[in-house]
Parts: structure tokens; C-alpha cells; sequence
């Protein structure tokens, strides 16, 4: 609440931000100047707010390597990256989709969204009451999981029990 410019604008859009957020699980929503680097806007505002995707403390993270794709796109092109522990997110598990953002056909940032582990999950597991034997989950190229196994978040001791017994073990 004060006369800055940066305050008036922050007043007129973030509800418009948040409910978006909030309608898609997303767990934070970025705006990133594409000159400079800087996130200069985000929904929660978590220790990456204000930094640089350049050179700042989070630039070797996704969400920096997700900024640099982002600003080598085409209009109507987007970027996602793969799920790491995220640090400014209570080090959760995080990936990120961003698309570049132009303003009269000139490229000035990108929009970025945060997308928690939670919502890959759900999107993989459509029945959470596990009423399905049908399950998915997905592996990333170190061979970690990047999801939960549907089976393991309704019976743990079943799932480790025949994770034992598979040709994986």
C-alpha cells in the first residue's frame, strides 16, 4: 500500500494472478523481464521474488534454465523442464512451463508457472481412491520418480512388497 507504480499495477492484477493460480494448482505463477532477468513479479513471493535468473542464487536452478528457454521461443511456443528440489519452495519438488511474453511483436519476458509434484500426481492418478489396478507414474533420466505410484499412495507395504517381487528389484 503506497504510491509506487509498481504497487498500483501489483493492486489491479494480483487477485486476477492468484485465482488463476488457485483454479489450476499451480503453486506459483512468475513474471520475469527478459532484459534483465529479474522475477519482478510472483504470486507468493518466496525467496526468489526480486532475484536474478542471470546471476543471482537460484541461477543454475530450473526455473532459470526454463527463463533462458523461454526467451529463445517464438511466439505461442512454450518450455518445460524437469522436476528438481526447488530451495525458495521449502526445497519441494518442482517443475516449471514458461512461454515467452511480447509486447507489440517485441519479446520483453516470460511468464512462468510452477508446477508442484502434487499436480502430476493427480493428473496420472484421475481415481485417488485407488478403485483402479490401472497405475501410472513417471521416471526422469537419472531414474528417479518425478511422481508418486498410484499404488504406494494407497498401500505403501503392498506397493514395496511387489516392487520386491518385480523384474526392477
Amino acid at each position: 500500500n503506497n504510491a509506487t507504480d509498481y504497487a498500483r499495477v501489483h493492486e489491479k492484477y494480483h487477485d486476477e494472478f492468484r485465482s488463476f493460480l488457485n483454479s489450476f494448482d499451480y503453486y506459483d505463477i512468475f513474471l520475469v523481464d527478459g532484459a534483465s532477468g529479474n522475477i519482478v513479479y510472483s504470486v507468493f513471493k518466496e525467496l526468489d521474488f526480486a532475484t536474478n535468473l542471470l546471476h543471482g542464487p537460484y541461477k543454475d536452478t530450473n526455473i532459470a534454465q526454463v527463463f533462458r528457454n523461454a526467451m529463445e521461443l517464438n511466439q505461442g511456443e512454450y518450455s518445460v523442464v524437469d522436476m528438481q528440489r526447488y530451495r525458495p519452495s521449502y526445497d519441494a519438488p518442482a517443475s516449471f512451463i514458461a512461454s515467452p511474453v511480447f509486447e507489440g511483436g517485441k519479446k520483453i519476458g516470460a511468464l512462468i508457472f510452477q508446477i508442484p509434484v502434487k499436480k502430476i500426481d493427480e493428473l496420472l492418478h484421475a481415481d485417488s481412491k485407488g478403485k483402479t489396478d490401472i497405475s501410472y507414474f513417471i521416471l526422469g533420466e537419472d531414474r528417479k520418480y518425478r511422481s508418486e505410484e498410484n499404488y504406494f499412495i494407497n498401500d505403501a507395504k503392498g506397493f514395496v512388497k511387489q516392487l520386491r517381487n518385480s523384474k526392477f528389484a
